[in-house]
Order: C-alpha cells, then sequence, then structure tokens
C-alpha cells in the first residue's frame, strides 16, 4: 500500500514541473570565432576555415588593430569575421538539419569599427538556400564595441525545408561590419502550458491536502 505522502509529493513534483522551460541544446558551429587562422595585428584571410566567403571580395576573417577597436579587444579571442559591400556574406553550412517544432535561436556579437563609418549588417538562418529568418536591427553598437543579434526561428510540424541543412549567414549592409562568437541552439516548442495557479493558490492547496492526510493518517485504524 502506498504511503499517503506519496501523493502529496507527486502533487508538489507536477507543479515544479509544470515551470520549468525546456532546455535549449547548442548546436555545433565550426571555428564560430574565426580563430583557427594565427593572424597577426591587421593580418587577414579571406578564405576562413569551414566558412564559405565566395560570393564576393573582400570578406573573410582579420585581427583587428587597436585603430578599429581600443586595445584590440574582441568578444572571444583574437580574430573576426568581416564582410564588406551590400550583399557580401560570409556563409557556414551546418551538419544539423532543420527539425519540425523547434526553437532556433542565433547569436552573434555585432562589430561596429571606431576607423569606419557603421552601416548595419544583416543575419540569417537558411536551409536550402531558403531564408528562413532574418534579423538586422536590433544590434546597435557604440564605436570601437559590439552588441549582440538575436534571431529567433519556430519550426512548424509540415515546413517544407525539413531535413535540409541550416545555414547561417552574416551580411554587411556595406563597407564593413564585424562577427564574432556565433552561438546557435534549438529547444523543442513547449505545448500550450495549463493554467498555473498562483503561489499562493498553491501553497492553500499543498496545505489543505497536508491536513487532509494527516486527518487520514490520524483516522486510520491502529
Amino acid at each position: 500500500m502506498k504511503s499517503p505522502w506519496f501523493g502529496l509529493a507527486a502533487l508538489v513534483l507536477s507543479t515544479c514541473l509544470a515551470v520549468v522551460p525546456a532546455m535549449a541544446v547548442p548546436i555545433e558551429i565550426v571555428n564560430p570565432s574565426f580563430e583557427a587562422d594565427v593572424l597577426f595585428e591587421g593580418g587577414v584571410d579571406e578564405t576562413p576555415s569551414a566558412w564559405d566567403t565566395s560570393a564576393g571580395g573582400g570578406d573573410g576573417a582579420f585581427h583587428p588593430a587597436p585603430s578599429a577597436y581600443p586595445g584590440g579587444l574582441v568578444p572571444d579571442g583574437e580574430n573576426v569575421g568581416y564582410a564588406n559591400e551590400p550583399g557580401n556574406r560570409v556563409r557556414q553550412v551546418l551538419t544539423e538539419v532543420l527539425q519540425p517544432s523547434s526553437v532556433y535561436t542565433l547569436q552573434v556579437e555585432i562589430g561596429r569599427r571606431l576607423d569606419v563609418t557603421f552601416v548595419g549588417y544583416r543575419i540569417q538562418l537558411r536551409a536550402d538556400g531558403v531564408v528562413l529568418a532574418e534579423e538586422s536591427s536590433m544590434a546597435v553598437p557604440s564605436p570601437g564595441a559590439f552588441e549582440t543579434a538575436v534571431l529567433e526561428l519556430t519550426t512548424g510540424e509540415n515546413d517544407s525545408q525539413l531535413g535540409e541543412p541550416l545555414e547561417i549567414v552574416l551580411l554587411s549592409q556595406g563597407t564593413q561590419t564585424n562577427f564574432d562568437d556565433v552561438r546557435l541552439d534549438r529547444r523543442p516548442v513547449s505545448p500550450p502550458a495549463p493554467a498555473i495557479p498562483s503561489l499562493g493558490t498553491v501553497g492553500i492547496g499543498i496545505l489543505a491536502a497536508m491536513l487532509a492526510l494527516l486527518g487520514v493518517v490520524w483516522l486510520r485504524p491502529r
């Protein structure tokens, strides 16, 4: 026979689980901070490891000098990615394929050089060449600094690109935008949550259940 406390424990556990969000799973990005190449200060690599820059000229990775960022400080490591001219881009095709009923969150550090006029950026998630989501206005970094841009994509159960490899695309609106510390994660779409009673209501309910169980225990034949 189960202890009367079993029911109370189940009630408390179910109440706690109802408010725990689904956990996000990091997705692997190769060379996410453009550190695969060792570059000297001011050095440039137009073919950075794992990133495709073939859409135009003058895109890649470089090691900023203090004239771009005070002290040459960048969010992660020493190098950053960069794109020049509208339409030019830095792209990576991931091993992750687009999953149904998922929320993808892409975060990219956007840099604004001191020595170049900031003209804006675009970050995209694509699959099979199709732009699934784009963000271009969240990050407004101060001169010589970086700010985080965040892009969210929610997939359904029957999206056309499901099963296709995901692509991260980083674009500049002109000359020149910098990118660093690219992160992507995925979590399942949470089903509509049932109405959660207030903490006060939950507390009263638990107290009432405890008193009822104590009564059962007290009145149980000995």
